[in-house]
């Protein structure tokens, strides 16, 4: 009988339907080009995403149409990197000896290989990014840690001769490597970095899958088509594959064209994954932001979503603006007003009228204001108040860029509310990294103290040691045991301390 049960229970969850997986950037909905490729007929594009993975297109001089040639047959472009890169494990922070591998896609120009560092970030792995140079008369190699890439890989690189370009991305546990910081041109000499970011100028799309440079021109192949800058002139040109009676062709089209296009005929559904709400409006937002206030602009406000709404509130200069240009269209206490908040919030605001509009708003409904929107307001004691009691953690991580050291003593209470027979909760944690920045302390589970700098608790040091990244990178390494050790140390540093002020206060 019970083999039986077993059988049945076995057969069960075999005929379950597999889960689908987890989606970081929707490829099959958007006009992907892959790889470019110089071929006896002419530059060959290698096309993927809406059309499939075994389509190209040929270059005419003009335009691009759909060609028959064998995609198998064209070779793999890119320089085979040296041995030297995987000596050391340079995805390591520290550079250790090797103990796995060192990932890399390469170019070389002249005398030199130049490598960008690319690695999976997920299941517990993760790196750090950079940019490698092999001297091949030296056989020397040296590593360059760009802060654009800490947590970012290089997915596509070419390079003449002290200047390196390359594309960006994420290789996460998810389908689709979404975009970061587009096409990026670094000079090894100089060390000028520049980016396409804001521009409303670049190539066509946010991922660069494949750089092709010759003297008068540099192609690029783009998760939204393919560009080519002609150096003569500066310009930029934009080719859009579509297709139309079974076959594929790319007209040349400006790029508002091209932008407005995918934007009208591409399902909002389908553009929503777990990196984006909506990966086109962010990409536009990231990379050619005039052109998409004024596309927005032309649109019904009804048709504003959260992506919109949050990208609108970035641009507006002031309150008066923001309560002229959006509040009808986002009333406070809306997940509407929370959209367009967010994005507000993300520069220094600190009038008056928005201050009074912010508090009263949360004290109604505290989940339609973003606690990040009140760093600003440094002093402000009634709002540090209001954060040190929300049930929201990320509203306590924001307590000490209000008030500074000042806010140790709303801080306390949450920690000094544990006891050893219970678990660590989510707002304890938020309160122990509240408190590092509160104090200029860190306090690891096995007792040592690392001074953090000034300044510690000011916004711009959240930015870069982020409530997500103290999670990320220490919490989610903690045992029980030692997130119930982290919070005990706290709990007997602040009793230390308040035994030290009263002794000082009888003296």
């Amino acid at each position: 009988m019970r083999l039986r049960i077993a059988l049945v229970i076995l057969m069960l969850v075999v005929a379950l339907p597999a889960p689908a997986p987890l989606v970081c950037y929707s490829d099959d909905v958007i006009p992907i080009v892959r790889s470019l490729h110089d071929s006896p007929e002419g530059l060959v594009a290698t096309l993927g995403g809406k059309f499939g993975e075994r389509r190209a297109i040929l270059f005419d001089g003009v335009a691009w149409h759909e060609t028959t040639l064998d995609i198998s047959v064209l070779g793999r472009r890119n320089a085979t990197c040296p041995v030297e890169f995987r000596a050391k494990r340079f995805v390591s922070p520290d550079e250790s000896e090797f103990s796995g591998s060192t990932e890399t896609i390469c170019a070389s120009s002249a005398r030199f290989v130049y490598g960008g560092i690319h690695f999976y970030a997920g299941e517990g792995e993760t790196g750090t990014g950079g940019l490698l140079r092999f001297d091949t008369k030296t056989r020397a190699v040296e590593l360059r840690r760009l802060p654009m890439l800490r947590d970012v890989s290089v997915n596509s690189i070419a390079a003449e001769g002290d200047v390196v370009w390359f594309g960006t991305t994420q290789y996460g546990e998810c389908v689709g490597d979404p975009f970061v910081h587009g096409l990026v041109r670094y000079d090894w000499v100089t060390r000028e970095v520049i980016t396409y970011e804001g521009s409303d100028d670049g190539p066509i799309g946010f991922v660069i899958n494949d750089i092709l440079l010759s003297p008068e021109t540099i192609w690029v192949a783009t998760d939204l088509g393919v560009s080519r800058f002609d150096r003569s002139d500066g310009t930029w040109h934009h080719f859009m594959p579509y297709e139309h009676d079974g076959c594929v062709s790319a007209p040349e089209l400006p790029a508002r064209a091209i932008a407005t296009v995918l934007l009208d005929t591409t399902p909002r559904e389908a553009l929503m994954n777990e990196s984006f709400e909506n990966q086109l409006v962010e990409g536009f937002a990231l990379f050619r932001p005039r052109f998409l206030r004024e596309y927005l602009q032309s649109k019904p406000a009804a048709d504003w979503q959260c992506p919109e709404l949050r990208f609108l509130g970035s641009r507006m200069p002031d309150f008066a603006t923001f309560r002229r240009r959006l509040l009808p269209f986002a009333p406070p206490g809306s997940e509407r007003f929370s959209c367009a908040v967010e994005g507000f919030a993300r520069e220094r605001h600190v009038e008056p009228e928005w201050r009074d509009l912010a508090v009263a708003t949360w004290k109604i409904a505290p989940g339609s204001v973003p606690p990040e929107a009140f760093r600003w307001f440094r002093g402000d004691r009634e709002v540090a108040e209001l954060l040190a009691a929300s049930r929201n953690p990320e509203s306590i991580a924001v307590v000490p860029q209000v008030l500074g050291e000042a806010s140790v003593p709303l801080l306390a209470p949450i920690i000094e509310g544990y006891t050893p027979d219970t678990r660590v909760s989510f707002r304890q944690l938020a309160a122990v990294y509240a408190l590092e920045l509160a104090t200029h302390r860190r306090v690891d589970p096995d007792g040592q103290v690392e001074v953090l700098p000034d300044g510690s608790n000011q916004p711009w040091y959240a930015e870069v040691a982020s409530f997500d990244r103290f999670f990320d990178e220490r919490v989610m390494d903690w045992s029980a045991a030692e997130e119930s050790a982290v919070v005990t140390l706290w709990k007997a540093r602040l009793n230390e301390n308040r035994a030290v002020a009263s002794s000082r206060e009888t003296n």
